[in-house]
């Protein structure tokens, strides 16, 4: 695949396990297999990440908060 930087998409999805959608200028939500990620870049630079993890299929794996 080539791909060339000629604008700008908002949304990626690749099978059923990642999608990416932007639905804001500073704001992002992500499905990363069985984890919602929400991301949000305040007006002052600070990024929010809030992960759930189990919100669309049983947990697989570890999570740890290190």
């Amino acid at each position: 695949m080539d791909v060339k930087n000629e604008g700008v998409f908002d949304e990626l999805v690749v099978d059923h396990w990642l999608h990416i959608e932007q639905f804001g200028e500073r704001e992002w939500w992500m499905r990363v297999g069985d984890a919602r990620i929400l991301v949000l870049v305040q007006s002052s630079g600070d990024v929010r990440v809030d992960v759930e993890r189990g919100f669309y299929a049983p947990n697989l794996g570890t999570t740890t908060d290190e």
